[in-house]
């Protein structure tokens, strides 16, 4: 699994800049890298994913 939001709305969609920050698996990224490329011109940082669950109460 990837954990990857987009951030710079329709116009940096079209000209294929835009912002996505990724977390997951390496492999996962490295298997996806050249499509993410395609729509954000990566730099190729990566970050691991870890799964947190937060409780609220009150």
């Amino acid at each position: 699994m990837l954990d990857a939001p987009v951030s710079g709305g329709e116009p940096k969609a079209i000209d294929g800049t835009l912002s996505v920050m990724v977390g997951g698996d390496k492999a996962i990224f490295d298997k996806y890298y050249d499509l993410m490329k395609a729509m954000a011109g990566f730099s190729g940082a990566y970050r691991r994913y870890r799964r947190r669950q937060r409780h609220k109460t009150g």
